[in-house]
């Protein structure tokens, strides 16, 4: 799918080059540009409401002390919205490429495990920033594992609403 991207990509650009003259090519090229840059906009919103969607269904119990402990209101969701973007645009290929023979083997199941490695992730990188107040962690193994399931129905509807 990637590359069906890349080969419009350069098709639309050749197109431009041959079709119109100069001035047109500086509003054609910015329109493009606009159109790409509002893709990632919403790209990240989509991935922060994925990151929100995941923290409400799962709020952290103190009493069991299992749950999504989210801290750090919007900060936490567009930094992690980034952070996801990147996880899914870099790391994610390289998992669905190494994990290829096991997606065959489960009928295509092990997509949740390459969502719950993006998860731990995503989760470690938002620790890593070091962002005071801002923190994003998932406590239990139970809660991990509906954590993911709830994350990939998230990630598959973004997806869908949002062509990369």
């Amino acid at each position: 799918m990637g590359n069906n991207k890349r080969r419009y990509s350069i098709h639309f650009l050749e197109k431009i080059q041959k079709n119109c003259k100069e001035k047109e090519k500086d509003i054609m090229l910015l329109y493009y540009l606009t159109l790409r840059t509002m893709q990632i906009l919403i790209s990240v919103l989509a991935n922060a409401a994925i990151l929100f969607g995941v923290a409400y269904f799962l709020p952290y119990d103190t009493a069991t002390g299992t749950g999504v402990l989210a801290t750090g209101s919007w900060q936490l969701y567009i930094a992690g919205g980034i952070i996801l973007g990147l996880l899914n645009t870099i790391v994610r290929p390289i998992l669905k490429l190494l994990g290829f023979p096991f997606m065959i083997l489960t009928f295509g199941l092990f997509i949740l495990v390459i969502n719950g490695i993006i998860l731990k992730l995503l989760e470690k990188a938002i620790q890593a920033i070091g962002i005071n107040g801002v923190s994003y962690e998932i406590h239990g193994i139970a809660i991990f594992a509906i954590a993911v399931a709830i994350f990939t129905v998230f990630n598959i509807v973004a997806n869908t609403l949002v062509k990369k």
